[in-house]
Order: C-alpha cells, then structure tokens, then sequence
C-alpha cells in the first residue's frame, strides 16, 4: 500500500511540473479559464511552482462556484456560476421527450450562466511591470504578517522612490495604501465568515491592536466592525431565505 501511494504521489508530481513549466512558458500577462473549480486550484499550485504572481501575471477563473473551495483557495478563487436548476430542468424535460418516442432536437440547447462570482485570483488588473508584479504578489501573501514598506522594497531589490512611483504610475496608489488594502479585505472577510473577537482579528490582520483595527476600519469603511459583521450576517440570511424560497417554486 505505501509503495502505491509513493506512485500516486510521484505521478501527481511530475503532472504538477509540467503544468508549472507550461504556466512558465505563457506569455504574460495572461488569464486562464479551466474546466471547474478542482483544475483551477490545480492551476493555481502549478503558479506557485513556477513561482508566477496570480493575478498579477496569470488571471485564474474556475467554474461551478464551490464556495467553500473557492473561498480557501490561495488567492481565493474567481468562478463561473452555472445555471444547474435551470440544466436539470432541460435535461429532465429532453429525458421525458425521448421516453415519450419524440425524435431529440435538432439543435442544441445552451443554458447561460447565473453570472462570476468575483475573487482575488482575478482581481487585480494584469500588470507588465514584473518588479511591481512581485511586489503585490509579496503584499498579497504576506500583508496580514506585519510587513512593512521596508520588507516589500527589500524584497523586489528596488529604491523605496523607485518603487513608490511604480505603483502611482500603473495603480495610482502608494505602496501604503495597497498593503492597507490587502489588510482590510482580509479583516472583511473574517468579520462576515468567522466569530473572532476584534482583538483577534486585529493579531491576523497585521493591525496588532483592537483600537487601531477600530479606527482604521471606521475610516475606510465607513462603519465600525461590529456594524459591518451584523449587516454581512443579515445578508447572508437573507441571501440563504432568498435561495430556499426560488428552490421551492
């Protein structure tokens, strides 16, 4: 038995290595769309191998809306939401014409989707700069860790100056403000998914400190935390309500 998962492991491997050389050779930048959720999280590893910024260089869209998977997926996963009540109903109404001795259209049927659930594996608009790539891509991965600005020059090996300006120039934001960006997102998130204390949330959002999270969030968004959790939990009960009743017309 081990010896079989050796294998499996193995092959996995090497299809890994050579979606990441393909990914290496696509002309940047670039978007992807894969067949469901599961080949695009597949994409989304062999980005990291190639060590290629997503979304930054490879824009990644699945399809299906696995919300969950696409939640946690690494960046959060952009994804088609198909139609399925609407496909089952053509395709039980098609069963029922067959078995009633009807010949089958002569045309196919295409059934549209409900519309694109909207993540950060599409996000950020592609970027030619691959100086300013890495950098987003370091914000991105690492803004909730307490980097500073120092880090993220230090890791692309430019001037704080030289960097600044590239990121007025293609973003018309500073640097300060995106890794602000990254941070709040990422509080929003686990305010809506999670019952974190505030302090909590503050110590994995790289804020540190509850007052300051406060403060911050009050700025940009307009409301307080506490606010903007009650109204993202009300949504989604009215959202759940919403779905419940369209399923049992």
């Amino acid at each position: 038995m081990p010896e079989r998962r050796g294998y499996h492991q193995q092959s996995w491997k090497r299809e890994m290595d050579r979606v990441a050389d393909w990914v290496r050779r696509l002309p940047k930048p670039v978007g992807v769309m894969a067949a469901n959720d599961f080949r695009a999280i597949q994409l989304l590893d062999a980005c990291r191998r190639a060590q290629v910024a997503v979304p930054e260089e490879v824009a990644v869209i699945g399809v299906d809306d696995e919300e969950v998977v696409g939640r946690l997926a690494n960046p959060p996963l952009t994804s088609v939401i198909p139609d399925a009540w609407r496909m089952g109903w053509e395709a039980a109404a098609l069963l029922d014409l067959l078995m009633r001795g009807q010949p089958p259209p002569l045309m196919e049927k295409f059934i549209p989707p409900k519309g694109i659930v909207v993540r950060q594996s599409t996000e950020i608009t592609a970027i030619e700069d691959p100086l300013l790539a890495a950098a987003l891509s370091y914000i991105r991965q690492y803004a909730c860790q307490g980097i500073c600005i120092r880090d993220i020059v230090r890791h692309v090996g430019l001037s704080h100056s030289a960097l600044q300006w590239r990121f007025r120039r293609s973003l018309g934001r500073t640097i300060h403000q995106m890794l602000l960006k990254a941070r709040m997102e990422r509080a929003k998130m686990l305010l809506a998914e999670t019952d974190l204390t505030l302090a909590e949330l503050a110590e994995r959002t790289g804020f540190h400190y509850a007052e300051y999270l406060d403060s911050v969030f009050c700025k940009h968004v307009g409301i307080r935390p506490g606010q903007y959790r009650r109204q993202a939990t009300e949504n989604k009960s009215l959202s759940i309500a919403a779905k419940w009743w369209v399923g049992a017309l």
